[in-house]
């Protein structure tokens, strides 16, 4: 499909870019060493790295990557979530800063977090006291947000079928860690296709 990829697009390519700018080793292989996991965090998160840190399980993700001699995707992987979640907690709370503060803020990757948390929330409504996506808000998501990632998605009925398969509680509403896993998914394709050769 011809066109700019979108903010979240290009975001989840960050995300999963920023891992093999600093790795080595060969396709398929790939890792950080200590030093290239420093590195990346504090070229690429040091915006976030404060708000991480700022918070007890913060402290203990990070010191559990301490003692690691390298830093594989998976474990890459891990963080990325917990980044995130400080993301809509500081940004997208009641009581957080508003996200426009942040906007062309930071690194590549912080500005790709950014864009994957902000296109969840910029089609959320909100039911029952908690941000969600309706059938409707998510296959407008889909269409304006992910359609150079997933084409197969972009008829009504496919859309339909993707939301079934994350809506695990069958509420039929998409929470964030619902959408998160759609996130996941993409990226483990990015790095599949991209990365893994």
């Amino acid at each position: 499909m011809a066109g700019k990829d979108s903010e979240l697009e290009k975001g989840l390519h960050a995300i999963v870019g920023s891992f093999y700018k600093y790795a080595k080793g060969p396709p398929g292989a790939q890792a950080l060493d200590q030093a290239a996991f420093q590195k990346l965090l504090s070229n690429e998160l040091s915006h976030q790295l404060t708000e991480v840190q700022g918070t007890e399980a913060g402290k203990e993700l990070l010191k559990s990557y301490a003692d690691k001699k390298v830093v594989s995707f998976e474990e890459y992987w891990k963080l990325v979530p917990f980044v995130c979640q400080t993301i809509r907690c500081n940004n997208y709370s009641k009581a957080g800063r508003k996200p426009a503060e942040m906007a062309g803020k930071g690194s590549e990757l912080e500005q790709g977090l950014h864009a994957v948390v902000g296109s969840f929330y910029k089609y959320a409504k909100e039911k029952g006291g908690a941000q969600v996506l309706d059938q409707a808000a998510f296959q407008k998501l889909l269409n304006n947000e992910l359609s150079h990632q997933l084409t197969d998605v972009q008829s009504t009925e496919a859309g339909k079928e993707l939301f079934k398969k994350l809506d695990t509680d069958k509420k039929q509403l998409l929470s964030f860690e619902e959408y998160w896993e759609l996130v996941a998914y993409i990226c483990q394709t990015i790095q599949r296709y991209s990365y893994s050769k």
